[in-house]
């Protein structure tokens, strides 16, 4: 039912894809999946045009770009995996794996051209995020009688919060330009990772220049 009622309101405001509601879309996806825009992007210390990407490329910005705590969330529920599938519905674990994993390998797969970072594919982003919440829920329901350790679950929580937390409001408002502890952070991405690929800061910049130049003549 949501996939239909999703098909349907992705389609109702697009005239082309009226023309032939079961095709027309199949033929959008296949084009933008070899859609090629040439772009040179710095990707891992060089230069490279986004139609030689490898194929770890959006694996490795999810990796370097995510909160630790979401990663190591999301490994961790991996151990979990069953207790999860029966605490909280196979069909439900399955959907948020299955929204997660199948749009990257399907991009992969295809060889689809891919450039600045992994915005691409940020929607997968709240499947990562629900799977390690009801890791965190299930953590805290299992050690409700055992006080010390759920203590412990809820510092870990608040601990790995804080950090992402704490860039957002020092770097605001290019909080988006993010690189996690794992990767070094920002200071370790200079010169090898594109930063501000939308420049966002050119504003601040040109004000910047403004307040520090002097107009000569």
């Amino acid at each position: 039912a949501t996939f239909v009622l999703g098909y349907c309101l992705a389609i109702i405001f697009w005239p082309w894809a009226l023309q032939e509601p079961m095709s027309k879309p199949l033929e959008a996806l296949d084009a933008m999946t070899h859609r090629e825009v040439p772009i040179r992007m710095l990707y891992n210390g060089a230069y490279i045009m986004n139609t030689e990407v490898p194929k770890s490329y959006t694996i490795n910005w999810i990796f370097i770009s995510s909160p630790i705590f979401i990663l190591i969330g999301l490994l961790g529920s991996l151990g979990f995996i069953s207790t999860l599938s029966k605490r909280y519905g196979k069909t439900s674990m399955f959907i948020l794996f299955f929204t997660l994993i199948f749009p990257v390998a399907y991009a992969v797969v295809k060889e689809s051209v891919l450039y600045d970072t992994w915005r691409h594919f940020f929607f997968v982003y709240p499947s990562m995020v629900l799977i390690v919440a009801l890791l965190c829920n299930f953590l805290l329901e299992k050690f409700v009688a055992q006080k010390t350790y759920q203590y412990i679950v809820i510092a870990a929580i608040v601990l790995g919060m804080l950090l992402p937390l704490a860039w957002i409001v020092r770097s605001f408002p290019n909080e988006y330009v993010y690189f996690n502890e794992f990767s070094g952070g920002v200071k370790k991405a200079i010169g090898v990772y594109d930063l501000d690929y939308y420049q966002n800061s050119g504003k601040q910049a040109a004000e910047w220049i403004k307040k520090n130049t002097k107009v000569q003549g």
